[in-house]
C-alpha cells in the first residue's frame, strides 16, 4: 500500500504544478516584468525533487452502506464473532442459531438479518434509501484509512460531490470532522488476491450516526471486524460485523418520544439478542453485518 501511495504522489506531482500555474494571473504582464529579477541576480533555491510537496493523505469514503440481509434461508455474509457454531440449543448464544456464509463457512453471527423485516415495517421499504440519503447529504460520511498501525475509521465533514450515478464522487478532497471520534484497529492482515488486496482487521467499535424518523443517536457496533477488498482500480468493497447493545438502541428510540415504538423495539430486539450473555443467562446485544462500497478520496490536513 505504501508503494501505491508513492506511485500516486509521483503521478499527482505534475497535476499539482499545473494547478499552481493556473493560479497565476493571465494578464498584467507588464507588472510582472517590472518585478522580474536582474539578469545577474542569484537563482532561486532549487527544490529537491526527491522530496515531493506535502499532499493530502489517501483514504476511502463509504459511498454505499446496506444492512446485511439473508442471502437465502440460513445463509448470510458476516463473521463468526463469538468463535462458536450455535444452533437453537446453544445457551451461550441464547439459543439463536448461526448462519452459514455463501462460501460454506459456518458460525456466522448476524441476527440483524432477522430484524430487517421489522425495521422495514417501522421505516417503510425505503430503509436503505434513508441510509443512502444520509451518506449523500454528508450526515453519514464514514472514512476508512489504512495506517501503519491499523485501519482507522472516522467521519468526514461537509457535503460531498456526487457523480452522475448518484453516489459520492471518487478522488475528491474531504476534511475529517474534528469533533468525530477516531476508531483504530490493532493491526491488520493483508492477502493478495486475483482481483485486488483483501484486508481484514479488528476488533473495532464503529460509531454510526443515525437520523431516522426524527430520532438522532449514534449506533455503536462493538467488537467489530472489517473485511474488504481494494480492487486494482482503487475502489473498495467489503463488510463490517459486530454487536449492538439492545439498551443503547432502546434508549435512543425512547428519546424520540414514541412510546409504542419503544415497546415494540424492546420486544423485538430482546427476542433477537445473541451476544453479551450475562451470568443470569440473558443476552444484551444482537449481532449485525453491514455491507459497503467505498471510493478513494484524499484527506486534507487543514488546520
Amino acid at each position: 500500500m505504501n508503494a501505491t501511495l508513492r506511485t500516486l504522489r509521483r503521478a499527482l506531482r505534475p497535476l499539482a504544478l499545473a494547478a499552481l500555474t493556473a493560479t497565476l494571473p493571465a494578464c498584467g504582464q507588464d507588472a510582472a516584468d517590472d518585478d522580474a529579477p536582474e539578469a545577474d541576480a542569484a537563482p532561486p533555491e532549487r527544490i529537491d525533487e526527491g522530496e515531493p510537496a506535502p499532499l493530502a493523505r489517501q483514504a476511502w469514503v463509504i459511498s454505499r452502506l446496506e444492512f446485511g440481509r439473508l442471502v437465502s434461508a440460513g445463509v448470510s455474509h458476516g463473521f463468526d464473532l463469538d468463535g462458536r457454531v450455535s444452533d437453537n440449543t446453544d445457551r451461550e448464544s441464547c439459543r439463536k442459531p448461526d448462519y452459514t456464509a455463501p462460501d460454506g463457512t459456518p458460525g456466522i453471527d448476524n441476527q440483524l438479518a432477522e430484524l430487517i423485516p421489522a425495521l422495514e415495517q417501522i421505516a417503510g421499504d425505503a430503509l436503505d434509501g434513508l441510509v443512502q440519503g444520509a451518506i449523500n447529504d454528508g450526515a453519514l460520511m464514514m472514512l476508512v484509512e489504512q495506517r501503519e498501525d491499523g485501519v482507522a475509521l472516522t467521519q468526514a465533514a461537509g457535503v460531498p460531490f456526487l457523480g452522475t450515478d448518484g453516489f459520492i464522487l471518487a478522488e475528491q478532497t474531504l476534511a475529517m470532522d474534528p469533533e468525530a471520534p477516531v476508531a483504530l484497529t490493532d493491526g491488520f492482515e493483508m492477502v493478495e488476491m486475483d482481483d485486488g488486496t483483501m484486508v481484514e482487521a479488528g476488533p473495532i467499535t464503529v460509531p454510526i450516526p443515525v437520523d431516522i424518523l426524527n430520532v438522532h443517536f449514534t449506533l455503536n457496533v462493538r467488537n467489530g471486524r472489517f473485511r474488504f477488498v481494494v480492487r486494482d482500480d482503487g475502489t473498495m468493497q467489503g463488510l463490517m460485523g459486530g454487536e449492538i447493545e439492545v439498551d443503547e438502541v432502546i434508549d435512543a428510540i425512547d428519546e424520540g418520544g414514541v412510546d409504542s415504538a419503544t415497546n415494540i423495539a424492546r420486544t423485538v430486539l430482546n427476542g433477537r439478542a445473541d451476544m453479551a450473555r450475562d451470568e443470569e443467562g440473558k443476552c444484551h446485544a444482537f449481532s449485525a453485518v453491514l455491507l459497503f462500497d467505498a471510493v478513494p478520496v484524499y484527506l486534507a490536513e487543514w488546520e
